[in-house]
């Protein structure tokens, strides 16, 4: 019986008691009797829905500083659930503390979809899997309570934790329907860098169908975590980085994504300029640099101007790229007008987009669409901020033509 039940009682006893002073008129000390008694079951019936009304707030249960609750005081409302197979395949109820039943070995999904009422999820003794993202559209979820029975994970500070060590992400909705896995990461790092209490038990996050294994690692020096990405399990392989560890947060171009059947892994290092790009698919891996030059003897980068930059993301589930020539690929928020240092042409190659593939362990880029310079870029504005820029190191009063023909006698075009 929930609290509405008990209020909905409580009126038809005072309707009972009502017919029964309008026949019988008691003497004055029935009266006070009667009165008193009505009094008496109205109080006691408004605390019995006050408590069963507030027994699922994981506050009344005073968890242990883990987070571990017992399921049993939650009360569970069997027609918010649809359970099969004991899979949690909806829930469609509205209140904002959730207990997921006995009965549930995995939550799926799609369980919850989008959903801003639920503030709290407490997870019973059985349940052993939740599935990729399942909390993922929980834009108002607060915290993750585990039943003390539970094997499988535990809560820890204000983390979802399997005991193998794997961090179950939950609250992204901050960054809404167009985050990306580098949102998941930073998110990650945010979560880390807050709670350093346990740093040796966070050792993998979930990263769409792949789990990355980590090591976090506190830097005194600067009084950081530090995030190293050591391996991947993806397609039912593990894969380690041959005792190369990658820094997740603090190096912005590390990142993560799958789509259809491949998982992408990138780090650039800033440092050593070295680019690294894992593409793993069901069968294995291709390692690419993420550019089209050649190498040295030494193993190094043969950077020339002409060397395109290849960088590769997720579209409508269909692993794509984009190359862009090195000339070109530069941060034009920091030098004004700096992509015409070397333009030679308005027709030059700009920007080529397209699919990727992998067939017998080569890689294959199936490009779809090409762009020049002159398609992409306002040339006439992008001149003027270059003259200022490189001023004295362009004849006076070339016209934007010409200076495109007088850079065709020092460099190549874009290819």
């Amino acid at each position: 019986m929930n609290g509405n039940d008990l209020i909905n009682a409580f009126g038809h006893i005072d309707d009972q008691l009502i017919e029964e002073t309008e026949n019988y008129t008691p003497n004055n000390k029935r009266a006070v009797v009667l009165v008193a008694a009505s009094l008496l079951v109205l109080v006691t019936l408004m605390i019995g829905a006050f408590l069963i009304n507030k027994s699922n707030d994981p506050t009344n249960t005073q968890p242990s500083p883990d987070g571990a609750v017992n399921i049993s005081d939650y009360q569970i409302k069997r027609q918010d659930y649809i359970i099969e197979n004991s899979i949690l395949i909806s829930y469609t109820g509205n209140d904002s503390i959730v207990p997921i039943p006995n009965d549930v070995k995995i939550i799926s999904s799609a369980a919850f979809g989008k959903n801003d009422r639920i503030k709290s999820i407490v997870l019973g003794e059985n349940v052993e899997l939740i599935e990729s993202e399942a909390f993922w559209e929980l834009t108002s979820i607060e915290k993750i309570f585990v039943d003390t029975d539970n094997k499988y994970f535990q809560a820890i500070d204000t983390f979802l934790v399997k005991n193998d060590g794997t961090l179950v992400l939950s609250n992204l909705g901050e960054y809404g329907e167009d985050r990306t896995a580098d949102d998941v990461l930073y998110f990650v790092e945010k979560m880390i860098a807050q709670n350093t209490n346990h740093l040796e038990l966070y050792k993998k996050i979930e990263i769409g169908n792949a789990v990355l294994n980590i090591n976090c690692l506190w830097d005194k020096t600067n009084s950081t975590v530090k995030i190293y990405a050591t391996g991947i399990e993806v397609y039912d392989k593990i894969f380690n980085f041959n005792n190369k560890q990658y820094l997740v947060n603090g190096n912005q171009k590390f990142q993560c994504f799958d789509c259809n059947n491949y998982f992408v892994l990138k780090s650039d290092d800033h440092i050593s300029q070295q680019t690294d790009v894992y593409i793993f698919y069901n069968g294995g891996h291709v390692i690419f640099s993420g550019f089209d030059g050649e190498y040295d003897f030494w193993g190094n980068r043969t950077d020339s101007y002409n060397v395109s930059e290849i960088t590769f993301y997720e579209k409508d589930n269909i692993l794509c790229y984009h190359r862009i020539p090195q000339k070109f690929y530069k941060n034009t928020d920091q030098v004004s007008g700096i992509i015409m240092e070397k333009c030679v042409s308005r027709d030059e190659l700009y920007k080529e987009v397209g699919t990727v593939e992998v067939i017998d362990g080569k890689l294959i880029l199936n490009p779809t669409e090409t762009y020049t310079v002159d398609e992409l870029i306002n040339l006439e504005k992008e001149y003027e901020l270059w003259k200022e820029t490189a001023k004295g190191h362009i004849p006076d009063g070339l016209t934007l033509d010409e200076y495109l023909e007088w850079n065709r006698g020092k460099y190549e075009t874009a290819k």
